[in-house]
């Protein structure tokens, strides 16, 4: 018997003679695995760029067969994976994330999570919070709200919307941005 497998009974009775009587009404059983996984252990994160984040735990084992991981971000499922590795690479600069990983099996049995592990992305060194020039509201576009963080700050030190590191907001910083508009 295997799991996953129908099977099919029927009972017949003998006497001493070896009479056989009339088999019984037939049973038909289901077996299915109803084992989850282990959880992962020894989950690791390490935010290696303002854009990525290297995750790590040691594999799961079942009494089947792991054959895939579930990664959450902040509590959301972002991926399913088949090895015991992932980079995240949608996230942005200066920012703190948690993260927790659940295995499965091909019964659909999912494990519990793994351990929690929070890291937080360094900060850009190019003057913008996300790493994309011009994007000064981190909104993934360059546009007019972020036009307009730069006309607040024009003619100031802001590091913010100093988009060429003179040391100030300047005409400069403005055809920059205006060269990414819609990027």
């Amino acid at each position: 018997m295997s799991l996953g497998g129908t099977y099919k009974y029927e009972v017949s009775a003998y006497d001493l003679s070896s009479n056989e009587s009339d088999k019984s009404t037939s049973v038909t059983v289901n077996v299915k695995d109803q084992a989850k996984p282990s959880a992962p252990a020894n989950l690791k994160a390490k935010a290696v760029s303002t854009s990525r984040v290297d995750l790590s735990w040691s594999v799961s084992t079942d009494n089947v067969g792991v054959i895939g991981y579930r990664i959450y971000r902040n509590g959301s499922l972002i991926k399913k994976v088949t090895g015991n590795k992932y980079y995240d690479k949608a996230v942005k600069a200066a920012k703190a994330y948690s993260y927790y990983v659940k295995a499965y099996d091909a019964a659909g049995n999912i494990s519990n999570r793994s351990n929690i592990v929070k890291v937080t992305t360094p900060k850009s060194t190019t003057g913008t919070p996300q790493g994309k020039l011009g994007d000064l509201n981190s909104d993934g576009k360059v546009n007019i709200f972020d036009l307009s963080i730069l006309l607040t700050r024009y003619k100031t030190t802001s590091k913010l919307a100093d988009l060429n590191n003179s040391g100030k907001v300047d005409i400069f910083d403005l055809s920059i941005l205006l060269s990414r508009w819609g990027s």
